[in-house]
């Protein structure tokens, strides 16, 4: 199938609302049955459990426990706690998981038997801080240091219905790494700039071939939604409502932007996304690779002549992606509610975000430019500290993704990934496909929300 330009290469989409089966309800709920933050919440209530938001007393000397990933984030930060300097940090480490199910599984089976941590890491905050139970950090978090620093993107991770519950650490988010080879091949220079100039080089590379005969594309769609919506946002569509309440998969200009995605597949400038596109990229079989800083040392490693840039822009001048990381929130159970905020507001400060501590926890993104955290950037591999700093510049262009991880309508992340699938894998009519998924999404946010 040949392609046009992006702007031009549509027409009118027909509509359908086939029936689709989900598989993400079996996975949710053989987290721990029927155990669910809700469940949770309603079970402390029954119990006469604490939730409301009176303060226990102080404990200059308590040991905090902390439910996250083994690493020294946390025992790092209470080096510079000038509040509370005698805190002990009792880590209790836990497997990630898909989406985060193992450690999702250890925070609600600890709060299920009455054992609450005092802060624990998520990408649920949402969902437990609509549950009740979450302590609402507002007031405090405006005081921090790195708040006037925040970009919309960490604030939209840290909040719910307009209310801050946590602060968001270790933040990241994909960007365009070019084959300088590849693209030299093409008569162009990298980085390429806007999805206009993407199109354009999959004209060019149509017909080229590495040395040993094998296919170059152009790009790929591999990641799942957090990776692939920046598409979405470049070409004009949108994923949700401003308050998550409705999905925009299937508006015009969101099937504009799966379409073009879907024609790059046709006509062989993308692979069909499989879980191959990290190897193709090594390979030198990909001309731009959208990923994050993980990919940069082993580019190095696999001798690419490489660069990184931001994301390119679509018509609209957007370049939007996806933002990571995971937030840290303090639980209303907690036996030491005012000593774990010190934590956080020291997590937070200047002192401990400009220190080479921070490396692994940063925050404020003006904390990219110390000289300490970019000298072991740059001891870490070729590329390493280029990507850092690319990251940094994202950043400030990425925002909250709903569908990776919902906080209403779990089933609403496999619906949407399993429609990609369809536009993608089996090449499916966009138009229709997103129909029938948004159907399905908004009809169980809509029951949830009853």
């Amino acid at each position: 199938m040949s392609m046009q330009p992006f702007e031009s290469q549509f027409v009118e989409p027909k509509t359908s609302t086939t029936k689709r089966l989900s598989r993400r309800a079996f996975i949710e709920r053989s987290v721990a049955l029927s155990l669910s933050s809700g469940a949770v919440a309603s079970a402390l209530a029954a119990c006469g459990e604490t939730t409301s938001s009176s303060t226990p007393s102080v404990d200059a000397n308590a040991t905090l426990k902390i439910v996250g990933d083994n690493n020294n984030n946390w025992s790092n930060a209470q080096k510079y706690n000038k509040e509370y300097p005698n805190l002990k940090i009792n880590l209790i480490a836990s497997s990630w998981g898909n989406g985060g199910k193992d450690m999702k599984e250890k925070e609600l089976v600890m709060m299920s038997g009455g054992d609450f941590p005092d802060i624990a890491q998520m990408v649920w905050l949402k969902e437990f801080a609509r549950s009740g139970l979450l302590v609402d950090l507002t007031n405090e978090a405006k005081k921090w240091d790195v708040y006037k620093s925040l970009s919309k993107g960490q604030l939209e991770r840290m909040s719910y219905n307009g209310r801050i519950y946590g602060l968001t650490i270790g933040n990241n988010t994909i960007f365009q790494y070019y084959n300088k080879d590849i693209l030299a091949r093409a008569g162009v220079t990298g980085p390429i700039q806007s999805l206009d100039d993407l199109y354009a080089l999959s004209k060019k590379l149509a017909s080229l071939k590495t040395k040993d005969g094998k296919t170059i594309y152009t790009t790929s769609f591999d990641g799942g939604n957090w990776a692939t919506d920046y598409w979405l946002w470049a070409g004009g569509g949108q994923q949700m409502n401003e308050d998550y309440s409705k999905t925009l998969i299937d508006s015009p200009e969101s099937v504009k932007a799966y379409t073009f995605m879907q024609n790059l597949v046709k006509s062989g400038s993308a692979p069909k996304p499989d879980g191959s596109a990290t190897q193709l990229w090594l390979n030198g079989q990909i001309a731009v690779y959208f990923s994050g800083g993980w990919d940069a040392q082993a580019s190095s490693e696999a001798k690419l002549n490489y660069g990184s840039s931001v994301t390119p822009k679509g018509p609209g001048g957007l370049n939007t992606t996806s933002i990571g990381g995971v937030e840290y929130a303090i639980f209303k159970n907690s036996k030491h509610r005012t000593e774990a905020l010190s934590l956080l507001k020291t997590m937070a400060s200047d002192s401990f975000q400009k220190s080479k501590d921070a490396i692994s926890a940063i925050i404020n993104l003006s904390a990219y430019e110390d000289p300490t955290k970019q000298a072991t950037w740059k001891g870490q591999g070729a590329g390493v500290l280029e990507s850092a700093l690319v990251t940094r510049e994202q950043l400030n262009s990425s925002r909250y993704n709903f569908l990776e991880a919902p906080f209403v309508f779990a089933d609403a992340s496999t619906i949407y990934n399993d429609a990609l699938q369809q536009i993608l894998v089996k090449l499916s009519d966009p138009a229709k496909v997103m129909k029938d998924a948004a159907t399905q999404i908004n009809q169980g946010i809509s029951d949830a929300a009853k």
